[in-house]
């Protein structure tokens, strides 16, 4: 796929529909990583043992982001709350 060109998604292959979604993904959610050495490729936290998983059953218990962020000085607010739009994305 030549950069510029405009195009049809449907005109993609399914490999250029995949890496096309992919990279969209990643620009949505940049603290988001996947790497198969870290958890076993499950979503993280900025490439942290903390998993997006993680994250929303520390809320599902019914913390606060407040008291989440005081035990886990390293967690930002935001990778919180992104781990919350990735959790609903997906």
């Amino acid at each position: 796929m030549e950069r510029g060109r405009v195009f049809s998604f449907a005109s993609l292959t399914h490999r250029e529909r995949g890496r096309f979604l992919y990279i969209a993904l990643m620009e949505q959610f940049n603290r988001i990583t996947h790497d198969p050495a870290v958890m076993g490729g499950k979503a993280c936290i900025r490439g942290m043992r903390v998993t997006v998983g993680n994250v929303l059953e520390q809320l599902g218990t019914g913390r606060s982001i407040e008291n989440l962020l005081v035990d886990f000085p390293y967690l930002e607010k935001e990778d919180v709350l992104e781990a919350i739009r990735y959790a609903a994305w997906k």
